[in-house]
């Protein structure tokens, strides 16, 4: 079946449900409560903005237990979300198949994350949890409009509770669970005289591992974070909003257990592993000790919003936002002569900084037949990152390399919607943003000539206070030579969007959007001329067509798009060095992205709702091979598989919510269920194991409203995975065709979900 007739036939499907539910159900006043997001950076109706985007309100994430970027993983189609090389904080955002598969500090993610309107420019660090969220949008799709250089996949939109002007309110919960899970958030909401208020949230989150340690160390999959935010809000004047916040996260995890998982080796060979495991397992052995690895967040939002007129408003978003990140990974194969040894082992050090500065202005105009959204922004970070690492399967750690980075982007965009006087149903968006970024780094690698002339790290060259103990003591003030990579980009992006309205609850939509994400440098690169040249800047054109529309009365929601996104430039990591861990970035042009996104809500009754989502993709790579010079002057030739990493070819969910009320409180029922198909993991054929497919089912029972102490209690019993499926959320297949024994540690490697987890949260609010 084609892309256009799966799109034709669940439209038709929607269609004939709208019609045969409109015959046989009586409204009797229900209607689908209305969805707000601010997804053109302005509040509008969910089903008015002609974007492909999912939304998560208040109480469907408490329902749904999601206080953390990655609880939405499998529970929006067609996005996938995952750790990199088994970092707690570090998670990876990809949209319709687009995202940041190397994390780098020289190269930009391409989905973009915002907490409050501040972009965070690094996914070091963004696996935080958060005491109260609002509201989540995930926009699908390119925004390189009012989002930038760094959308080309989509965005998402974190948005935080803020203060209560009028009332004093107090909210604390507590969770227990499996795994000695124990959580508690704390929340307290004072008003400051009659214009002004401050709220206070805490949260403390432990958890034991999932999988038990018989070895050194701690566990795997062990959690214990905190995190504290104050917020404070003034309404200055009648036109004036001043609102602060600071947010403080810890996060202490070690990560989950790394394991040969389909090995095929001769037995009697002590490098080798004697026999596959077939699935997750409880426990398993390690030679070196497990470490915790720390992720320090902070951040300072200052924004202050002037009501100019009734018909503009100007805002200004300050951000700045910290992270000191010490990730200590080690991974562990199954059993073999040796015992059970760690076929990696790296210790990476992080600071990263970040300023963004952004004035916008949101207005309307010609009676109400222009709309528009416009700004000015500017973005700037600092980072730094150390590593060191074993060299062999049970060796020291030892220096291995060191990048420093700094980014500047400054840039203007505006989009307008207008309605014809003379069309009143017709609505013309015209969007458009340049972008001016420059970019510089600094590296030393020890796989580079230039490491090699200095004798690797010594006390004359060392930087660094972790690398003590590791043959390498700090020197104050010592300089240390390597290469250098300095680039600037320029880049316009436009966008045009044709919206025509049938009625009040029917529209559909046509948009061209582009997309871009600058260039940069590979910080893993072994090659110095490679790593001073760079790459340059990736480019995507989407062609979208949607439909949005409300029937049975406004009891149902059905939106789709169907979409077709061709790649220039795709940044691709490839192995161009003598281990896995070098690597460059190699553009290639003509790659496509087609699918579609349907979405549906259907208020069944007044006690029950039905949703059910539905991502389909179609990718195809626009090579079959790439070639790449390495520094020894030797061209190396890289299979390249046909599709995308991480673009399930298809991903649906489906939800029940039912409620009804009882003599002490309403009881709520929530069933959900996520399916997402198998998926590639690497471009080079030689690496890629795809994931497994994988179905998850969540419940909840809550009783809420009881009244207690003037207050109101919630009680939740709640469970996920709880069909205990077993599911791989990375692969990784080491030049697995060279080397089909695992020599050397080559064996493929595979990450597993987490288990069945299950519990309680008690909460009180006053």
């Amino acid at each position: 079946m084609s892309l256009s007739e799966k799109f034709a036939g669940i439209t038709l499907s929607a269609a004939v449900m709208a019609v045969s539910a409109q015959v046989a159900a009586q409204n009797n006043g229900l209607v689908l409560e209305e969805v707000i997001v601010t997804s053109q950076k302005r509040e509008q109706s969910l089903q008015d903005v002609p974007i492909s985007v999912s939304a998560f309100g208040m109480e469907k994430l408490e329902t749904m237990g999601i206080d953390e970027l990655e609880d939405i993983g499998a529970k929006v189609p067609n996005l996938f979300l995952n750790h990199f090389n088994n970092d707690a904080s570090t998670v990876r955002l990809f949209i319709r198949g687009i995202g940041q598969n190397d994390v780098q500090l020289t190269q930009d993610p391409s989905v973009a994350l915002y907490i409050d309107g501040v972009y965070v420019g690094t996914s070091i660090g963004s696996g935080l949890e958060t005491v109260e969220l609002e509201r989540i949008e995930v926009l699908r799709g390119p925004q390189g409009t009012l989002y930038g250089r760094n959308a080309t996949g989509g965005a998402v939109n974190m948005i935080t509770q803020r203060p209560d002007l009028e009332e004093f309110g107090f909210k604390q919960s507590f969770s227990a669970g499996n795994y000695s899970l124990f959580k508690s958030k704390t929340s307290v909401n004072v008003p400051l005289g009659e214009s002004s208020a401050v709220k206070f949230s805490y949260l403390v989150s432990d958890r034991d591992g999932m999988t038990e340690n018989l070895g050194e160390g701690e566990d795997w999959a062990v959690e214990d974070r905190s995190g504290l935010r104050v917020d404070f809000r003034s309404r200055l004047s009648d036109t004036w909003m001043l609102d602060y916040a600071f947010d403080d996260s810890d996060i202490d995890d070690t990560s989950r257990l790394e394991m040969i998982h389909d090995a095929t080796n001769p037995a009697g060979l002590a490098v080798f592993t004697t026999e596959p495991i077939p699935g997750r397992p409880d426990k398993a052995t390690s030679a070196r000790p497990v470490g915790s690895s720390e992720a320090k967040v902070s951040g300072h939002t200052l924004t202050l919003t002037w009501d100019y007129s009734d018909n503009l408003t100007i805002k200004a978003i300050t951000g700045y936002r910290e992270v000191e990140s010490l990730v200590d990974h080690d991974g562990t194969p199954t059993v073999n002569i040796l015992g059970s040894n760690p076929a990696s082992s790296s210790v990476r050090d992080t600071v990263f900084e970040q300023l963004t500065q952004e004035l916008q202005f949101i207005g309307s105009g010609l009676d109400g037949r222009l709309h528009y959204v416009g700004g000015i922004y500017y973005y700037e970070d600092d980072s730094e990152q150390t590593s060191v690492a074993a060299a062999s399967v049970l060796g020291p750690r030892s220096p291995l390399d060191y990048t420093s980075a700094e980014n500047d982007s400054l840039a203007i965009y505006g989009e307008a919607t207008y309605t014809p006087k003379s069309m009143e149903r017709l609505h013309l968006t015209l969007g458009m943003r340049y972008s001016d970024d420059e970019r510089q780094a600094f590296r030393v690698n020890e796989n580079s000539p230039t490491f090699a002339a200095l004798g690797g790290f010594t006390e004359s060259n060392c930087f660094d206070p972790y690398f003590q103990g590791a043959g390498c003591p700090p020197t104050p003030g010592a300089t240390v030579e390597g290469a250098d990579y300095k680039e600037s980009f320029q880049n316009f992006n436009p966008s045009f969007t044709v919206a025509y309205d049938f009625n009040d609850d029917l529209n559909v939509y046509g948009k061209v959007i582009t997309g871009y994400k600058s260039g940069g440098t590979s910080q893993r690169s072994a090659n110095p001329v490679a790593f001073g040249q760079g790459f340059e800047e990736e480019d995507v054109v989407s062609y979208e067509l949607g439909i949005k529309g409300k029937f049975v009365d406004g009891r149902l929601a059905f939106n789709a798009a169907l979409f077709r996104m061709d790649l220039d430039g795709w940044q691709a990591s490839v192995q161009t060095g003598s281990t896995a861990g070098d690597r460059d970035f190699t553009p290639i042009d003509g790659t496509e992205i087609n699918g579609l996104e349907a979405d549906l809500t259907f208020l069944v009754s007044e006690n029950l709702e039905l949703s059910v989502g539905y991502g389909y993709l179609d990718t195809k790579m626009g090579l079959d091979k790439v070639e790449t010079l390495l520094s020894t002057g030797t061209v190396q030739v890289t299979e390249v598989v046909s599709e995308i990493s991480y673009a399930p070819e298809s991903s649906y969910t489906v939800a029940l919510d039912y409620s009804t009320m009882t003599s002490i409180g309403e009881l709520a029922f929530h069933l959900g269920y996520a399916y997402q198909d198998e998926a590639v993991t690497s471009l080079n054929e030689f690496d890629n194991l795809p994931t497994d497919s994988r179905g998850l089912l969540d419940l909840n029972l809550t009783l809420s409203g009881i009244e207690l102490a003037g207050g109101e209690l919630r009680v939740s019993l709640w469970g996920r995975n709880v069909t205990d499926e077993e599911y791989i959320i990375v692969n990784t297949g080491s030049l697995r065709e060279l080397f089909p024994g695992g020599l050397l540690g080559l064996s493929p490697w595979t990450t597993w979900g987490d288990p069945a987890t299950y519990g309680i949260t008690a909460s009180w609010e006053y």
